[in-house]
């Protein structure tokens, strides 16, 4: 199988401050060619009193901003823009390739200076942007792999997994996997409204020429700016039988995040990776079947090479006057708990009927919160929230 790389643009998110009509149109077309994610587009720039609001939480990876939209001083409004969560870098567009405001761009601080034609100049600039990124990241530390496991079928483990995944997104900035090793049911991409062309089976027979290039073919962005490694959904032999530690630790390489939906109680592939977890969250219901299953799990996940230290409970669909507490369910099963999120099935069925998450300030929204910042290592999440983008 032959791989086409995607459009540099799918692999960014990109916040537009263009209050020049005209060439707003001509930037947005070559974006479009591109297949840009706009994660925010502010035609009246910096003048709207909100401006910067909207662009603390819209995980922008570039800015592309009018020169004339910096200011007086446009080495201070760079460094503001620039100091934004996820230290987004600065793309100057102009009317024209005028040497004094190329200069005067570059001296104060933007990554990046294009003019027309964008059809042209655009789509390079973004590669080198991109390529600068991925080499800040690979000098720094290597991402994280979470695993994510359901006791029993149906205690959550996807949906809690894709929650996770956007609220780090949005708590953070940085770049999140969602891998679904979930091969026969995997539900991920469905939950993320991916549409996938390709599947982590399709990329574990490829292992032996694996590259970005390979890699951003397969992956799929969604519009959470969570990318979704998916499942065919259906049974694999030769996907459990490779080792899919490379893909994990290749993917370290490009996400802070990395979270694995492995499926359900003795998952085949959690044998396959369960040394290369950071950590693992086994997710259970209160009802008593689940908690039997979660129990006997314990041993099966430490012999899979998770020791006990790195494994952590998440009880889901808690009930308000519940027999049994997150923090009882602990002490019995002798795990550290990581979170409780609550039961609230209309909320969900209604969201999921809609495609959309549940209102971020919900009571479970609330608690999806709390789990990202534990895992994210930030404490309380911040208390104004803007909606999320997909539901369970």
């Amino acid at each position: 199988m032959t791989a086409t790389p995607l459009p540099i643009g799918r692999t960014l998110a990109v916040g537009l401050l263009l209050p020049d009509s005209e060439l707003a149109v001509e930037v947005r077309s070559a974006l479009r060619a591109l297949e840009a994610q706009i994660a925010a587009d502010l035609p009246a720039g910096l003048s709207d009193p909100l401006a910067l609001t909207r662009l603390e939480h819209c995980g922008a990876d570039l800015l592309l901003a009018e020169f004339a939209s910096l200011g007086e001083s446009p080495a201070g409004t760079i460094a503001t823009l620039k100091a934004l969560p996820g230290h987004p870098a600065l793309v100057v567009v102009h009317p024209s390739a005028d040497a004094g405001v190329i200069l005067r761009a570059l001296r104060a601080g933007a990554d990046e200076f294009v003019s027309p034609p964008f059809s042209a100049e655009l789509g390079p600039a973004l590669q080198r942007v991109a390529a600068q990124r991925r080499q800040g990241h690979a000098a720094g530390s290597r991402g994280r792999v979470i695993g994510f496991l359901s006791a029993k079928g149906g205690c959550g483990a996807t949906t809690v997994a894709c929650h996770v995944a956007a609220e780090l997104r949005r708590q953070t900035a940085k770049p999140v996997l969602v891998a679904d090793f979930d091969i026969e049911d995997g539900l991920a991409a469905f939950l993320l409204r991916s549409e996938p062309r390709y599947t982590v089976v399709d990329l574990l027979a490829n292992l032996t020429r694996l590259d970005e290039s390979l890699w951003h073919a397969m992956v799929n962005p969604n519009a959470a700016g969570v990318d979704v490694l998916a499942s065919p959904g259906k049974p694999s032999d030769e996907a459990a039988g490779v080792d899919a530690t490379q893909l994990l630790d290749f993917a370290r390489g490009l996400y802070d995040w990395t979270l694995v939906d492995l499926g359900r109680s003795h998952s085949r592939m959690l044998a396959n990776v369960g040394a290369e977890l950071d950590e693992l969250y086994l997710v259970t219901t209160p009802e008593i079947p689940a908690l039997h299953h979660a129990r006997h799990l314990l041993g099966y996940i430490e012999r899979c090479g998770v020791p006990a230290e790195r494994t952590q409970l998440v009880l889901n669909r808690e009930a308000a006057h519940g027999e049994i507490t997150a923090k009882e369910l602990g002490v019995l099963l002798h795990l550290e708990v990581a979170g409780a999120l609550p039961d609230e099935p209309r909320l969900l069925h209604e969201a999921l009927a809609g495609g959309k998450l549940a209102d971020a300030n919900s009571r479970l929204g609330r608690r999806v919160a709390q789990l990202g910042a534990r895992l994210a290592g930030s404490g309380e999440p911040a208390r104004e929230r803007r909606k999320l983008l997909f539901l369970f």
